[in-house]
């Protein structure tokens, strides 16, 4: 039995009393008393809790004891317990570094936790790292702000580890923070892909398809990754929008001229003939999609220039005034270790659209389709709501308040099969916007909350009284149970057969050998027994 230092701690008694009368029950630790109280007992069996905060530091044995004038058998009045008492739980309260957390990290400390902050620049990168932490709370962070493979140890973190993870939103997270396509959306029990609707869009794909194009990018080209990348793309567009792909080296080559998004086959045909080769500008490649869009008779035309290089220079401020008076935007995104993000940011700047940039190839396809879901409609939403409570039986809730105070913003977002959806409010339409969802990642937790913690839309709730225990319970809910060692606890069923799979693993999170069979313990109504497994 293990508890978190500062945690309350339940203890229970089951106690048969030949008669009806009052007795004293008496908790102590380490033999000294530390409370008592006077109970009144039925005929018959009854349940007494008594609750205690455990200590900081130091493992103890609990002891319970019922004492009454009525009974002239002392000896069996009595029982103890053998808790162990686990330091605070470290929880890393990681942020883009634009969110002020410094209250979030008061409220958590001053409820028990040992709250790190920390730049996501800053963030853990390999697994032994990330495992240093109970719990991850990543406030506001766009995907691109982890690479795929410290997204991926996270991942495994929660998955095969236990450790906890919290998703809260801000405007540079969920859909606006490129989490579709991720492992953040993987991890997430809210989907960043929202269906409705979308408007008919015209879009042009601006790709690199200069020489530096076919490095290989963990077992895949740069190429084949971009490839990939804008047929996912397409495929979250409206099927009526208009799109066009033109690919760059030093001159411009039209892939796919304007055409239905819904032509899918056409267009990977003329993907699949695409070769990386030449050198790099982007200017004849942005000039062709301007003119591509020009004749394009649609409410939102849009252009998403990707490059992996350093760009030739070119007329761009004349050229992207003209496609700024034709009401086209233009978003670049500077992806690679050898890319030119001045050039590029300056090029979204002038074109009025949205910069990314991540040195982690692998992020493309994630960027390229938040793109394609902003071309459509924005997902942030600034308008006041009232959270209303959808499912309140999990026991990380009890006792929060009925009434919560009203945000001044959400993401949008659509609650996946298996997660419960705790916190909801409605739009414009009477449609349900998830505000608080939950499930179980492998052997974690992770908590999804599409809205602000610390930003402008969150003011209420930081000034309300119940902040600082609403979040902590929060938290606490997805932090793991004590522990005093790692494991990969794995359960699927198979008809009327469940399957337990047990792994020992190391402090850095790897499967050992074990030279003892490990043992699990089955409770249910007619069997509680070790097994081996």
């Amino acid at each position: 039995n293990s508890v978190y230092a500062g945690e309350s701690l339940t203890l229970t008694g089951l106690v048969s009393s030949f008669q009806a009368q009052s007795a004293t029950l008496t908790l102590s630790r380490n033999g000294t008393i530390i409370a008592t109280r006077t109970v009144s007992l039925p005929a018959g069996e009854s349940r007494l809790d008594i609750e205690t905060l455990a200590p900081e530091t130091g493992d103890g044995v609990y002891g319970l004891a019922v004492s009454s004038s009525e009974d002239d058998v002392p000896e069996n009045n009595s029982a103890g317990l053998a808790v162990t008492i686990a330091p605070r739980p470290k929880v890393a309260l990681i942020s883009s570094g634009s969110s002020d957390i410094t209250g979030l990290q008061t409220a958590l400390t001053l409820q028990g936790f040992d709250a790190v902050a920390l730049s996501s620049k800053n963030s853990p990168g390999v697994l032994k790292q990330w495992l240093a932490f109970d719990a991850f709370v990543l406030i506001d962070v766009p995907a691109t702000d982890l690479s795929t493979a410290q997204q991926s140890a996270l991942r495994r973190a929660v998955r095969d580890n236990g450790r906890g993870l919290l998703l809260l939103g801000g405007r540079k997270a969920f859909g606006p923070g490129g989490y579709y396509e991720t492992t953040f959306e993987d991890l997430s029990p809210l989907s960043s892909r929202v269906p409705r609707d979308a408007p008919k869009t015209g879009i042009v794909f601006v790709l690199d398809r200069s020489g530096s194009m076919y490095r290989d990018e963990g077992g895949s080209s740069r190429l084949a990754i971009t490839k990939a990348a804008t047929r996912r793309a397409v495929a979250l567009l409206n099927p009526e929008s208009q799109v066009g792909i033109v690919a760059f080296d030093n001159a411009a080559h039209v892939v796919v001229p304007m055409q239905a998004a819904k032509d899918t086959a056409t267009i990977d045909a003329a993907l699949a003939t695409l070769d990386a080769d030449g050198g790099t500008s982007v200017y004849p490649g942005l000039q062709q999609a301007v003119d591509l869009l020009s004749s394009v008779d649609l409410p939102v035309r849009k252009i998403v220039v990707m490059s992996d290089g350093l760009t030739q220079p070119g007329d761009f401020e004349t050229l992207l005034a003209r496609a700024r008076s034709l009401g086209i935007t233009v978003s670049a995104i500077a992806v690679g270790d050898a890319a030119d993000p001045t050039s590029l940011s300056e090029i979204a700047k002038l074109g009025g659209g949205n910069f990314h940039w991540s040195r982690d190839f692998r992020a493309l396809p994630g960027i390229m389709a938040d793109e394609a879901m902003m071309a459509s409609e924005t997902s942030a939403k600034t308008r006041v709501v009232t959270p209303e409570w959808q499912d309140r039986t999990s026991r990380f809730l009890a006792g929060l308040p009925t009434a919560l105070p009203p945000l001044g913003g959400y993401v949008e977002t659509t609650p996946k099969a298996r997660a419960h959806l705790h916190l909801m409010t409605s739009d414009e339409q009477g449609n349900v916007v998830p505000l608080l969802a939950s499930w179980h990642f492998g052997a974690g937790t992770v908590v999804a909350f599409p809205s602000d913690v610390t930003g402008p839309w969150a003011q209420q709730w930081v000034a309300s009284s119940e902040f600082p225990r609403f979040w902590a319970q929060v938290v606490r809910g997805a932090v793991p149970a004590p522990s005093s060692g790692n494991a990969r606890v794995s359960v699927s069923r198979v008809g009327d057969t469940t399957h337990v799979s047990v792994e020992p693993l190391d402090e850095s999170g790897e499967v050992v050998d074990s030279p003892v069979p490990p043992f699990v313990t089955v409770t249910g109504p007619r069997q509680s027994a070790p097994m081996p497994i």
